[in-house]
């Protein structure tokens, strides 16, 4: 159970602190030090990885979880409810890497396309805003649910 619990303690670990170096610090910080332009080259380059090592994360987490009810070490209701969270922040992750960032990344080559750069209210701008904005708000839905779960494992760790 100790190598279960390791494996799930690490997923967790890794993808709630993956969420918060990228929020807080690598993407802010490009945005900082580089044009616009290159910041959004340099961060959208790294969403398959970033996406990609939630997936992960969030598979093995779940996984140990499962596996861990099985063997009768997660009970009750808190068990449930950790379940559940790690579900929605996969099919969030997945949600946000596998059909918002395609999206997003269609829009942009269509306005790369256009060859100068188009006005803030183009249709395309709008879009790529609108697409933006709910990957946005889906990644901080991701880290809450994240730290709902460290809450809940904090809570029944035992001692």
């Amino acid at each position: 159970m100790v190598v279960v619990r390791f494996l799930y303690l690490l997923a967790v670990g890794v993808w709630v602190g993956s969420i918060c170096f990228f929020s807080f610090v690598a993407a802010p910080t490009a945005f900082r030090v580089l044009p616009r332009e290159e910041a959004g080259k340099a961060v959208g380059a790294m969403f398959p990885k970033y996406y990609g090592l939630g997936v992960i994360c969030g598979v093995v987490a779940l996984a140990t979880g499962v596996f861990a009810v099985g063997l009768g070490e997660w009970v009750g209701r808190a068990a449930l409810l950790r379940l559940i969270l790690l579900g929605l922040m996969l099919a969030g992750t997945l949600y946000a890497g596998y059909v918002l960032l395609p999206k997003a990344e269609g829009v942009q080559q269509q306005i790369a396309a256009l060859g100068s750069p188009p006005p803030e209210d183009h249709p395309l701008r709008v879009r790529f805003a609108q697409l933006h904005r709910r990957s946005v708000q889906l990644n901080a839905g991701v880290l809450v649910l994240g730290l709902a779960v460290v809450l809940l494992t904090a809570r029944t760790v035992p001692s």
